[in-house]
């Protein structure tokens, strides 16, 4: 049985905002960027629904791609260490220059927008 990395996250995220909704109900509301922000159940209970209905949408186009012979998309292995390596340096120059942290207001210069570019060349590949 080969397990999908993609039904995976799903589950991982429904089930961490499935907890969230549990907590922000029986708190009254959520603890968000170190401030509480009281939110009635039924707000809480709708995002949540919201995300489930947006996130089954997700499932179903993936469904609808995976057997789908218009995308064919296939990467070597050089690709998937040059992207391994990308990341790993995009969290190396965070952790030492301090940035993309919430509240912080340095955005780290110009090295920052090559991390960004790289990124996108793999959205356009």
């Amino acid at each position: 049985m080969i397990v999908s990395p993609f039904g995976i996250l799903v589950s991982l995220y429904l089930t961490a905002n499935f907890v969230s909704l549990v907590f922000g109900i029986n708190d009254g509301g959520m603890l968000l960027e170190g401030r509480f922000f009281e939110l009635p159940a039924e707000a809480l209970v709708w995002s949540f629904l919201i995300q489930l209905l947006f996130m089954i949408f997700l499932w179903l186009l993936y469904r609808f791609f995976l057997r789908s012979p218009i995308v064919d998309l296939k990467l070597g292995s050089g690709s998937a260490w040059f992207l391994f390596i990308t990341q790993v340096s995009f969290v190396a120059y965070n952790q030492v220059a301090g940035v993309n942290v919430a509240g912080v207001e340095s955005h780290g210069g110009a090295l920052g927008y090559i991390f960004f570019c790289c990124s996108l060349i793999f959205y356009f590949y």
